[in-house]
C-alpha cells in the first residue's frame, strides 16, 4: 500500500484509531471530539442557564458542585472566557494564602447554579470575600497587584441573608433538598 505524503503528514499530526464496526474498517479522528467540545465552550451563553462546571477548569476541580450559572457574575459569556480567566487565579489559590481562594475564585467565574432557578445570582457572600481577601492581598501586594476592584466585598451580601434565602425557597418548595 503506498501512502502519500499528505496522508502521512495527517496521520503525524492528528488523533487517529483505526476500527472495524459492523463489517467496515472505519478511521477515527479522536481529535474531533476536542474540536467540538470547544466549539461547545467558546459559543456565546445570552439566557441564564446552568451549564457543566468543565473538567478542565483546574481552580474549580474540587467543588462539591457541577452545574455552573452562565453569563457568569462578571458577565462572562462563554464557557471558555470564564474558564480562561478563572484559571488565571490559580497561583494565589496554589499559593496557600487562605484555603477558601478557590471556592471563592470559583463562585464568581464558575457560580452554583440551581436549575430550578436560573434566574437568580448566587454571588459569594461578603463574609467570605473578606477573610480572603484579608489573607490573600498581602501576597498579591507582594507581586505588585493590588485586590481587584471586580471583587470589591461590599458589592456582596451577607451570610445572613443566605440563610433567609434558602429557608423561605424550601418553605416555598422553589428548592428541593435532593434525597
Amino acid at each position: 500500500m503506498e501512502i502519500f505524503p499528505w496522508t502521512a503528514l495527517m496521520l503525524a499530526t492528528t488523533t487517529l484509531s483505526v476500527t472495524m464496526a459492523a463489517g467496515r474498517w472505519m478511521l477515527l479522528d479522536h481529535a474531533g471530539s476536542r474540536r467540538r467540545q470547544a466549539r461547545e465552550e467558546e459559543r456565546r451563553i445570552v439566557s441564564p442557564k446552568c451549564v457543566d462546571v468543565p473538567n478542565n477548569m483546574v481552580i474549580c476541580s474540587a467543588m462539591e458542585y457541577s452545574l455552573m450559572k452562565m453569563p457568569n457574575i462578571l458577565g462572562h459569556d462563554t464557557i471558555k472566557e470564564a474558564r480562561t480567566e478563572a484559571d488565571a487565579w490559580l497561583p494565589l489559590a496554589d499559593s496557600g494564602c487562605n484555603p477558601n481562594t478557590a471556592l471563592f475564585i470559583c463562585s464568581m467565574f464558575a457560580p452554583v447554579c440551581v436549575p430550578e432557578m436560573t434566574e437568580m445570582v448566587l454571588p459569594p457572600c461578603r463574609e467570605l470575600c473578606r477573610e480572603v481577601k484579608e489573607s490573600c492581598s498581602p501576597v498579591m501586594e507582594r507581586f505588585g497587584f493590588v485586590w481587584p476592584a471586580m471583587f470589591d466585598c461590599s458589592q456582596f451580601p451577607p451570610a445572613t441573608s443566605y440563610i433567609a434565602w434558602i429557608v423561605h425557597r424550601l418553605g416555598t418548595g422553589e428548592i428541593k433538598i435532593p434525597r
